[in-house]
């Protein structure tokens, strides 16, 4: 999430009214709720639930956001190691796709 100047004063407000405990409770409970609504996706039809998953997606974005803070941690660490835990999973895509391409040239 990229936060404006005005977003971005709140999580700090957030962090220095509320403290860093709220915070990271906040942000545990929020992501307990995604769970939930997540597995009742898998539970249900996957369609079903789509706008309580998008409205636990935004809280746990937003905590993510304060966690952030009380962390101290940059959007730009935060870049690098996912773009590192992408490039993981795309190397794990290209090695299934390379197992299946000899197991079909073996049949």
């Amino acid at each position: 999430m990229q936060a404006t100047e005005k977003q971005t004063k709140i999580f700090e407000r957030a962090v220095a009214e509320l403290g860093t405990d709220s915070q990271i409770i906040m942000a545990l409970e929020e992501m307990t709720e995604l769970s939930k609504e997540l597995l009742l996706a898998l539970w249900r039809k996957k369609g079903e639930n789509v706008p309580a998953v998008t409205e636990e997606m935004a809280d746990v974005l937003v905590a993510f956001e304060s966690v952030r803070r009380v962390f101290n941690i940059s959007e730009d660490e935060i870049t690098r190691i996912c773009n590192e835990k992408i490039a993981r999973l795309e190397a794990r895509l290209d090695a299934k796709t390379a197992a299946k391409k000899i197991d079909r040239q073996s049949e």
